[in-house]
């Protein structure tokens, strides 16, 4: 596996929970439930593990229990082969955040981690969340530059980690012309210089934040609900052929530590920051797949509040618009000619750092076929 690839990017069988097997190692994933190993042919188990990418989670989840797959020791020995490989590609990814992580913390910044390892902190086991490559950071404005700097010294390009201009931050978060050239900004900034879409302030997000210095990582944890309120607008701000369950995954995590008092909260700023139909269609989506608990009420008052109102985060992100329309609205709300040239540039001819981080370090040509292939297998077969 290279580290280009999400281990936690998941696969859904045609049949979805109503395949017995998927069902039962999803079973065994989240509760530890074992059944899945009496009625499952091993190897069927061992295809499943590979098609969800989590044979080293399914492995150290097995061996903690002494458990080596009775009648199948050999397709138990490939699950620990294959989960060992895994491994190895993991604790490099949990290296190099490590070491990120110092340098934001020698150069005083402390930001705020949104998804990925960031809810792994706080619910996952220690040894799961590791496994995670991708994560995004929100910098403060006052230390944007240094934090670019930090990042490139590492080897990192700032839109690596930084979701950057995604939702309209107030006064407190730069506007996108502040940014300097010299930046390589991720062109997603679908609500920046867009005030009446703002969602939190960078204020916001930081007054009730928890420090997770005690688990040896210098960045500040959101309170629960607001955590889950943006992992939910960050999902459905993608295109549909980028939304991964992981983040799903994400919420239903977050989701089942709520107590009455955090339910009610995801009512109120709901409804205070004109999100009710996006947390609405994501808790349906979590309940459609995991095994979660959610009030009846809570549900109820999501709905009252969607019909009750029109909302401008939901009509701007929302799933039916077309990538491409997208990125025209994007182009079109461009200020300047020079802006726009640039802009239509980096999409027709991205830079070299990406190119090689996606398609690896090819002829000019090559990547750009591979490009063209990977995006026609997206429309069509994803």
């Amino acid at each position: 596996m290279t580290l280009s690839h999400s281990p936690h990017e998941f696969w859904m069988p045609e049949k979805g929970l109503e395949d017995p097997c998927f069902r039962g190692v999803l079973d065994f994933w989240f509760h530890r439930n074992l059944n899945v190993f009496d009625n499952s042919n091993p190897k069927e188990i061992l295809e499943l593990t590979r098609k969800l990418n989590i044979q080293s989670v399914i492995y150290r989840l097995l061996r903690k229990r002494g458990i080596s797959l009775a009648n199948g020791h050999e397709t138990f020995q490939i699950l620990r082969k294959e989960a060992l490989q895994i491994a190895g590609a993991c604790a490099y990814r949990h290296h190099t955040i490590e070491m990120l992580s110092n340098r934001f913390d020698r150069a005083g910044i402390k930001p705020i981690w949104i998804k990925g390892p960031s809810l792994a902190c706080t619910v996952y086991p220690h040894s799961d969340w590791r496994t995670y490559k991708d994560f995004d950071l929100l910098i403060a404005p006052d230390d944007w530059n240094v934090a670019v700097q930090v990042m490139e010294d590492h080897g990192y390009s700032s839109t690596t980690c930084l979701n950057w201009g995604f939702f309209s931050f107030e006064k407190s978060f730069r506007a996108l012309d502040d940014i300097p050239e010299s930046v390589d900004v991720e062109l997603h900034c679908r609500l920046s210089n867009r005030a009446r879409l703002c969602v939190f302030s960078f204020d916001e997000l930081t007054e009730d934040a928890s420090d997770a210095s005690s688990l040896s990582f210098p960045f500040l944890i959101p309170h629960p609900v607001k955590h889950f309120i943006f992992v939910c607008l960050h999902r459905i701000g993608h295109h549909p052929h980028d939304r991964r369950f992981t983040w799903l995954m994400d919420m239903m995590y977050l989701v089942n530590q709520f107590s009455d008092n955090d339910w009610e909260k995801v009512i109120e700023y709901s409804k205070s920051k004109k999100v009710s139909k996006i947390i609405l269609q994501s808790l349906i989506e979590i309940k459609e797949i995991f095994p979660v608990t959610i009030p009846d009420d809570v549900m109820n008052g999501l709905k009252k509040q969607s019909v009750s109102q029109l909302e401008p985060s939901e009509m701007f992100l929302t799933m039916y618009r077309s990538k491409w329309t997208d990125l025209w609205i994007r182009w079109w709300e461009m200020p300047g000619a020079s802006k726009k040239i640039k802009y239509l540039l980096h999409w027709t001819i991205p830079p070299d750092k990406y190119m090689e981080e996606f398609f690896g370090k090819k002829p000019f040509l090559v990547q750009h076929k591979d490009r063209i292939v990977k995006a026609l297998k997206k429309y069509f077969w994803k």
